[in-house]
């Protein structure tokens, strides 16, 4: 079982598309399953002439709190480069997989009031809590549509953690209904790509999101790089626009990074922190990787008497060195010492990171390579930690 979660500010925009026909006709017999009262058929929409669901009366329950407090439901406006501010409609889907047999109505209904359990939006037994509920309008999955404002004080409701909670919810209805079995909640995954991002780089024809281009130019400066400076100069040299955030003046705190040519509708460079990127990216990640790192050797002038080529005896040893290393680096990994296995797994990943780099040459050669180093990434981020 897979959730998304997403949040907004129009709450009858969200629940006439739950109750309609979708965008290609794929929605069917669309139904409140579970509500905030416990009775989702009093709040079941009826069908109008037109065929199409009544749904003014459902709307006005779920935003009712709201407007009795005075809460905007439409966005405010901004000024130049100034991120939108959250709504307080909260949007979730639950999915399983197609594989998976059909749950009823009634188990739907207990995985959904988990959720709002879980994440605070209306815990159990809190009569005061937020107005939900959740609607079918297809076998595999779910919609629940809240307005996170309490109904008692009329208060904004922030959840915390409701991806990971969501996670939870999901893993545990896997067990208990018999699904397909889905991956915990990773604390240190990098940020996928939105779809907007998506969308925006297939216009711009390029084969990746501004995102993941970062993410990659990030990855490469931070291992030729010791230092803030040079990795910011090392990010200049492959195009990257940088911007230093510093807080008091002279007292560097983090940094924002720019894709050439990707701009937003009012022709502003578009931004995204380091940690946005990835947890390891950001700026304490990197001082901290930075510090631990043994200094670069010197390399030493040539002498008249060495040759060109390696012989023999030469590439076996360097194959011994290289065996010697591994063999401590995996006795190192199966003490389950923390500290040493990170150590020993971030610089595995500064290595492929390096090798994509220097022998990428070819652009399929190149894409399977950092397609290897992006798996790679991800395997050697320890849990919790990144």
């Amino acid at each position: 079982m897979i959730a998304k979660i997403s949040r907004g500010w129009r709450a009858g925009g969200l629940v006439r598309y739950l109750m309609g026909a979708g965008r290609f006709n794929e929605h069917t017999n669309q139904h409140v399953v579970a509500s905030w009262d416990g009775d989702p058929q009093r709040h079941q929409p009826q069908r109008r002439p037109d065929g199409e669901f009544d749904v003014a009366r459902l709307v006005d329950e779920l935003t009712e709190a709201a407007e009795a407090a005075g809460i905007a439901q439409t966005p405010p406006p901004t000024v130049t480069g100034q991120r939108v501010p959250r709504g307080p409609v909260w949007h979730c889907s639950l999915r399983n997989s197609a594989t998976d047999r059909v749950l009823t109505d009634a188990e739907w209904a207990e995985v959904v009031e988990d959720l709002m359990d879980r994440t605070g939006i209306a815990a159990r037994g809190d009569l005061g809590g937020c107005r939900w509920v959740a609607i079918r309008h297809a076998d595999d999955h779910v919609h629940i549509a809240a307005v996170l404002v309490r109904q008692d004080n009329g208060r904004r409701v922030h959840p915390r953690n409701d991806y990971l909670r969501a996670r939870e919810v999901c893993r545990d209805a896997e067990q208990r209904y018999g699904l397909s079995t889905t991956a915990p909640a990773d604390r240190t995954a990098a940020e996928p790509a939105t779809r907007a991002e998506q969308e925006k780089a297939l216009r711009r024809g390029e084969t990746e999101t501004s995102r993941e281009w970062l993410r990659r130019a990030a990855r490469i400066a931070a291992v030729q790089a010791q230092d803030p400076e040079e990795f910011f100069r090392r990010l200049a040299d492959q195009g990257v626009a940088v911007l230093p955030r510093e807080m008091p003046p002279g007292q560097l705190v983090g940094y924002a990074l720019a894709a050439p040519g990707d701009t937003n509708a009012d022709g502003m460079p578009v931004w995204f922190s380091g940690r946005s990127l990835a947890r390891d990216l950001s700026l304490p990640k990197l001082l901290e990787r930075w510090a631990s790192a043994a200094p670069p050797a010197q390399p030493l002038p040539p002498e008249a008497h060495e040759r060109a080529r390696v012989g023999a005896a030469e590439r076996a040893e360097a194959v011994v060195d290289a065996i010697s290393a591994v063999e401590h680096a995996t006795a190192a990994l199966a003490a389950g010492e923390r500290d040493v296995a990170a150590s020993v797994a971030h610089a595995a990943g500064d290595m492929v990171t390096a090798v994509c780099t220097v022998t990428g040459k070819a652009s399929e050669l190149d894409r399977v390579q950092w397609e290897v180093a992006e798996r790679f990434d991800r395997a050697v981020r320890t849990p919790g930690v990144g």
